[in-house]
């Protein structure tokens, strides 16, 4: 026998002839009476990819829902310019952020999602305080209607999903819930733009006026 048949050399073949057991990394699997593992690297099974499918479509229904948010907002600031010029500016400038939430989902750093639901977060709390004590341009509690409810529903949707993202993305996967989450996302942005489209108009019956606060319709009175 020579000392090439081990992969030990020479120093193997005395371990042997000694009766001592030579060490297990130098030989091959099939002496040691073992098979090769065959296990799939870590995340690269099955699971994981689901759960690499299940957040990127969840990533896609928030940036979609996002995106939706701020048309709202943009078209119920130039809505607004000829009559409520500060309240525009800043319906503007939330629909401008709106669009850069959208950009940071889509982005799906848990960073970029943090701050994504924390400026929908924000969001959701001026719509509540506007209709319970109203903001200080507000002029007192504005009425509730369905275009801002829906906003603020959505921005709600954004605040728990992203954060969801942002801190358990793998639990999220895993639950019926978060596979359906997207779908929830998505029939609210259509549920919003919907709701634009079919009432948002300023638009009076003849010989009408407005009871109470100025002339501009109630679906601009997102916060």
């Amino acid at each position: 026998m020579s000392a090439g048949l081990l992969p030990g050399g020479a120093a193997d073949l005395t371990a042997v002839g000694l009766g001592r057991r030579p060490p297990s990394a130098s030989l091959p699997a099939q002496l040691l009476g073992r098979e090769p593992s065959h296990a799939p690297a870590p995340g690269s099974g099955p699971g994981a990819r689901t759960q690499a499918s299940v957040c990127t479509e969840l990533r896609f229904g928030l940036a979609v829902l996002s995106a939706s948010l701020a048309i709202v907002y943009l078209i119920a600031a130039g809505q607004l310019i000829g009559h409520l010029a500060t309240t525009a500016l800043v319906l503007a400038a939330i629909g401008l952020l709106q669009i850069m939430s959208a950009a940071a989902i889509r982005r799906g750093t848990p960073r970029a999602l943090t701050a994504a639901a924390s400026l929908n977060a924000l969001l959701v709390l001026a719509w509540i305080l506007s209709r319970t004590w109203g903001l200080p341009a507000s002029g007192g509690p504005q009425p509730v209607g369905l275009l801002d409810t829906l906003c603020a529903t959505g921005s709600l949707a954004i605040t728990l999903m992203s954060g969801a993202l942002a801190v358990v993305p793998a639990c999220l996967a895993r639950r019926a819930l978060g596979a359906a989450m997207p779908h929830v996302a998505i029939l609210l942005a259509v549920a919003s733009l919907s709701a634009l489209a079919a009432g948002h108009t300023h638009a009076g019956a003849p010989g009408t006026r407005a009871t109470h606060g100025p002339p501009y319709h109630l679906y601009c009175r997102l916060l």
